[in-house]
Protein backbone atom coordinates (compact mmCIF):
# COMPACT_ATOMS: atom_id res chain seq x y z
CA UNK A 1 0.00 0.00 0.00
CA UNK A 2 1.40 3.40 -0.99
CA UNK A 3 0.32 6.33 1.18
CA UNK A 4 -0.25 9.76 -0.30
CA UNK A 5 1.87 12.56 1.23
CA UNK A 6 0.20 14.38 4.09
CA UNK A 7 2.31 17.53 3.77
CA UNK A 8 0.70 20.01 1.36
CA UNK A 9 3.21 21.40 -1.12
CA UNK A 10 3.16 24.93 -2.55
CA UNK A 11 0.64 25.24 -5.41
CA UNK A 12 3.19 26.59 -7.93
CA UNK A 13 4.29 24.15 -10.63
CA UNK A 14 7.92 24.69 -11.57
CA UNK A 15 9.83 23.38 -14.57
CA UNK A 16 13.48 23.48 -15.62
CA UNK A 17 14.38 26.81 -17.20
CA UNK A 18 12.05 28.92 -15.05
CA UNK A 19 13.48 31.59 -12.76
CA UNK A 20 12.06 31.27 -9.24
CA UNK A 21 12.40 32.82 -5.81
CA UNK A 22 11.96 30.37 -2.92
CA UNK A 23 11.39 31.43 0.69
CA UNK A 24 12.17 28.52 2.97
CA UNK A 25 13.27 27.64 6.49
CA UNK A 26 16.72 26.31 7.35
CA UNK A 27 17.05 24.48 10.65
CA UNK A 28 20.17 25.29 12.67
CA UNK A 29 20.91 22.78 15.40
CA UNK A 30 17.96 21.46 17.36
CA UNK A 31 16.12 24.69 18.12
CA UNK A 32 17.02 27.57 15.79
CA UNK A 33 15.58 28.33 12.34
CA UNK A 34 16.46 30.91 9.72
CA UNK A 35 14.09 32.09 7.03
CA UNK A 36 16.07 32.22 3.80
CA UNK A 37 15.30 33.43 0.29
CA UNK A 38 16.99 31.70 -2.64
CA UNK A 39 16.63 32.83 -6.26
CA UNK A 40 17.83 31.13 -9.40
CA UNK A 41 16.98 29.24 -12.57
CA UNK A 42 15.53 25.77 -12.06
CA UNK A 43 17.89 23.09 -13.40
CA UNK A 44 16.15 19.99 -12.03
CA UNK A 45 12.93 19.21 -10.14
CA UNK A 46 13.09 15.83 -8.43
CA UNK A 47 12.19 13.75 -5.44
CA UNK A 48 15.06 12.47 -3.33
CA UNK A 49 15.26 9.99 -0.45
CA UNK A 50 15.56 11.62 2.97
CA UNK A 51 17.87 9.07 4.53
CA UNK A 52 15.06 8.02 6.88
CA UNK A 53 14.56 4.78 4.99
CA UNK A 54 13.62 1.58 6.71
CA UNK A 55 14.96 -1.91 6.16
CA UNK A 56 11.43 -3.26 5.83
CA UNK A 57 9.54 -2.41 2.66
CA UNK A 58 10.16 0.12 -0.08
CA UNK A 59 6.76 1.80 0.39
CA UNK A 60 7.87 3.00 3.86
CA UNK A 61 10.71 5.09 2.39
CA UNK A 62 10.44 8.86 2.85
CA UNK A 63 11.02 11.14 -0.14
CA UNK A 64 11.13 14.94 -0.41
CA UNK A 65 10.66 17.26 -3.40
CA UNK A 66 13.76 19.30 -4.23
CA UNK A 67 14.75 22.02 -6.68
CA UNK A 68 18.28 22.29 -8.05
CA UNK A 69 18.78 26.01 -8.76
CA UNK A 70 21.55 27.82 -10.64
CA UNK A 71 22.17 31.16 -8.96
CA UNK A 72 23.35 34.26 -10.88
CA UNK A 73 26.99 33.63 -9.94
CA UNK A 74 26.81 30.07 -11.38
CA UNK A 75 26.58 28.33 -8.01
CA UNK A 76 24.29 25.29 -7.91
CA UNK A 77 22.18 24.92 -4.78
CA UNK A 78 19.52 22.39 -3.82
CA UNK A 79 16.41 23.55 -1.96
CA UNK A 80 14.10 21.11 -0.20
CA UNK A 81 10.44 22.02 -0.60
CA UNK A 82 8.09 21.52 2.34
CA UNK A 83 4.81 22.90 3.67
CA UNK A 84 6.53 26.13 4.78
CA UNK A 85 8.15 26.88 1.40
CA UNK A 86 6.87 29.74 -0.75
CA UNK A 87 7.71 29.59 -4.46
CA UNK A 88 7.32 32.62 -6.70
CA UNK A 89 7.93 32.72 -10.45
CA UNK A 90 10.16 35.78 -10.91
CA UNK A 91 8.99 36.70 -14.43
CA UNK A 92 5.36 36.81 -13.27
CA UNK A 93 6.30 38.97 -10.30
CA UNK A 94 8.17 41.47 -12.51
CA UNK A 95 5.35 41.58 -15.09
CA UNK A 96 2.80 42.60 -12.45
CA UNK A 97 4.92 45.47 -11.03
Amino acid sequence: MVLEPTVPLPPVEVRPGQRVRVKHRVRIGSSAEWEVETEGVVEVVEEMPTGLHTDRIHEDDLWVKTLLLRKDDGELTRVTIDQFSQIQLVQEAQASD
